[in-house]
């Protein structure tokens, strides 16, 4: 006799990331990134229809653009990023950090913290805030990374009913980043393969790369 097997949920995520976008004197967005924004947008809109979109981070460029400057990008861009026509959610970059603080950020973005999470169905997403990583330009921010760890490991304890996927804008391979410390990158490869994380995507280094460690896909 024929078997049934149950149909699969399969969810379409949006992703796009390291748009670093900057607006003229006109306040305009430059063609370099709002064009390719507004082909993804189209693109979202029209043909791929997903569930839900993700920004990886590094939405303005930020550097030497502190304040203002910083503020009037980041709006310009956004009325691009709002014409996506699905629910949509930001990862924060260490570019957006050159030009707002955290706490701009979060505060525009309406996010209680910089690192959070929604449910879609049995899914579980995941925003890990890597910019809190320490290095060894700043190690102060050691204390707010392991809080950061100690929220995801907490939350992944009580998500055994949802399969899980995090978005970062650093990318947890050991390997792209190069000249950085291996042990906050060890520590969430850990936590993640303990609580059998299925993904993990994120942006910064601006090139496709995969690599499975601890049995958990990296993108």
């Amino acid at each position: 006799s024929e078997i049934k097997m149950p149909p699969v949920k399969r969810y379409k995520i949006g992703f796009v990331t390291d748009a670093h976008s900057k607006t003229n004197k006109k306040g305009l967005v430059y063609p370099e990134s709002a064009n390719p924004m507004l082909d993804f947008a189209f693109e979202m809109n029209n043909n791929f229809h997903p569930d839900f979109v993700i920004d990886g981070g590094d939405f303005i460029d930020g550097t030497k653009r502190f304040g203002a400057k910083s503020m009037r990008d980041y709006l310009a861009f956004s009325k691009i990023f709002e014409t996506i026509k699905a629910p949509k959610y930001k990862v924060l970059g260490n570019h957006e950090l050159r030009g707002m603080t955290r706490e701009t950020w979060t505060e525009f973005n309406k996010y209680k913290k910089s690192y959070y999470y929604f449910d879609y169905g049995k899914l579980r997403i995941i925003i890990f805030d890597s910019t809190l990583m320490p290095d060894p330009d700043n190690l102060s921010k050691e204390k707010a990374y392991k809080e950061e760890l100690a929220w995801l490991e907490n939350l992944l304890q009580e998500s055994k009913g949802h399969k899980k996927i995090i978005f970062t804008h650093y990318p947890f391979v050991s390997s792209l980043r190069k000249g950085r410390p291996l042990a906050p990158i060890e520590e969430f490869n850990k936590i993640v393969s303990k609580y059998g994380v299925r993904a993990i995507f994120s942006g910064h280094v601006e090139v496709p790369y995969y690599e499975k460690i601890g049995g958990v896909d990296y993108f």
